[in-house]
């Protein structure tokens, strides 16, 4: 079979490259990456501050979609550009999979927003089941994290003219400790060394504090964040005193997300289809994906107005 564990970035930054062939001095940075359930998002402290990373597309986010083809792998945006077309191949629901066993109940839930078949991949690991270069395949979620990765870091490295070894991973708390094992070794199949795995409620946390960093605060202050995300509502209350902050306690609920929202506009879209004749879009993957951009825009749109029409 054919092995990942080898494979490297498709756009790598030339800047350290010819730097070592200069016998120059090379700049090295460290970043840190947001994996969310849709998109990935980076960034590294610069001269003005934390700048997110702006890929090759001009945008500040990544899709979280590894595909794969007859010839190549699709990573980020290459991935959406093919998403209706080689759906079959296109592996997405990283965050959720990762470090998963096979027979996890998490794996199950996550079956109803698989594009590709799940499988069983090798240390009893859920995995994808694609076809890559003519060949039948079951890629573990780890592995297909660590080419994502792979892609991001190049990103980076274009992005800031630097290079980068170094990587911080914002991760959900109640992630166990197989799973945060498995991001672990996504980052070093990536070639990158991970210095801290952080809980998103510390970096929310401390995103605040860095804002505020001109303030002198000679008591402490006690603060609580909400973070309503795509796959599920977290609530912390974390208390700020000079030189460090402290988490008291958080809350996550995946059941209260935007992909619940999802779910219930794809239920209403379906039971109006099905009393005008039309056959279950869910059964679908095409349809289906329609109809997630559809609530897509019906959430956009409901946002700003108090109605919306879904077309």
């Amino acid at each position: 079979s054919r092995h990942f564990f080898h494979s490297r970035p498709s756009v790598p930054s030339a800047a350290p490259q010819r730097r070592r062939q200069r016998g120059m001095a090379i700049r090295r940075t460290a970043v840190g990456i947001d994996l969310g359930t849709t998109d990935v998002f980076a960034a590294n402290v610069g001269r003005k501050g934390v700048e997110i990373v702006q890929n090759s597309v001009s945008e500040r986010r990544t899709p979280a979609l590894v595909g794969f083809t007859s010839r190549r792998r699709l990573l980020g945006d290459a991935a959406y550009a093919q998403l209706k077309s080689n759906y079959k191949n296109t592996c997405r629901g990283l965050k959720h999979l990762v470090g998963r066993a096979w027979d996890s109940p998490d794996v199950e839930a996550e079956r109803i927003w698989a594009l590709s078949p799940l499988g069983k991949a090798e240390h009893g690991d859920v995995g994808y089941e694609v076809n890559y270069c003519g060949e039948e395949q079951c890629v573990s979620a780890t592995v297909c994290l660590s080419m994502l990765v792979t892609s991001i870091i190049a990103t980076c490295q274009a992005w800031t003219k630097m290079e980068v070894r170094q990587v911080v991973l914002a991760i959900p708390s109640y992630y166990t400790e197989q799973v945060r094992q498995a991001c672990l070794d996504a980052l070093y199949i990536a070639g990158v060394q991970c210095l801290r795995l952080l809980h998103e409620s510390t970096a929310i946390a401390l995103a605040w504090r860095f804002e505020r960093r001109s303030l002198e605060e000679t008591e402490p202050v006690t603060v609580a964040f909400c973070s309503a995300g795509h796959s599920g509502l977290l609530v912390a209350v974390a208390r700020f005193e000079q030189g460090g902050v402290a988490i008291l306690g958080e809350a996550y609920d995946r059941c209260v997300s935007g992909r619940a929202m999802d779910m219930a506009l794809l239920g209403m879209f379906v039971e109006s289809l099905k009393k005008q004749g039309a056959p279950d879009p869910m059964g679908i993957v095409k349809a289906r994906l329609k109809l997630e951009e559809a609530a897509t825009k019906v959430k956009k749109t409901l946002s700003v107005v108090e109605e919306a029409t879904a077309v």
